[in-house]
């Protein structure tokens, strides 16, 4: 049916049950599954699902294109710009959860030092100790 050659089936299957450590086929005219090749049969297709679902997010992270952003803004920001920023965001990188903690300045900067935060949208503190990049007046 695999348009294989038998003895290329075979060596394919031992390799496999040598590398598993255990056999997967009672051998005889009738190729009939160990109970431990049940076992096997029964879990690889939710076993491969799970590899191409984890394969899939773990090229995601690479790219950045999942995991969680804590972000701190201040007040007024969250009010007026923050929604329609983050509707292009989600559009842009569905797949990002975002943290949000609103507070003032001197909060957020506190926060930031603690590394609780990944950046904050705010005033510039008066004791600033971290690297800040005026957005607008």
């Amino acid at each position: 049916k695999l348009n294989y050659a038998q003895s290329t089936i075979t060596n394919q299957i031992k390799r496999l049950e040598k590398e598993l450590g255990f056999q997967l086929f009672v051998r005889g005219w009738e190729a009939e599954l160990t109970p431990s090749g049940q076992l096997f049969a029964k879990e690889i297709d939710q076993l491969i699902l799970h590899w191409h679902f984890v394969l899939e997010q773990s090229q995601k992270l690479q790219k950045e294109e999942i995991g969680t952003l804590n972000i701190g803004v201040i007040e007024p920001i969250a009010a007026t710009i923050l929604p329609s920023v983050l509707q292009t965001f989600r559009r842009q990188k569905p797949n990002i959860t975002c943290h949000f903690i609103i507070g003032n300045t001197d909060f957020l900067h506190k926060l930031l030092l603690k590394g609780e935060l990944d950046f904050a949208i705010s005033g510039e503190p008066v004791m600033n100790t971290l690297p800040f990049e005026e957005l607008y007046k």
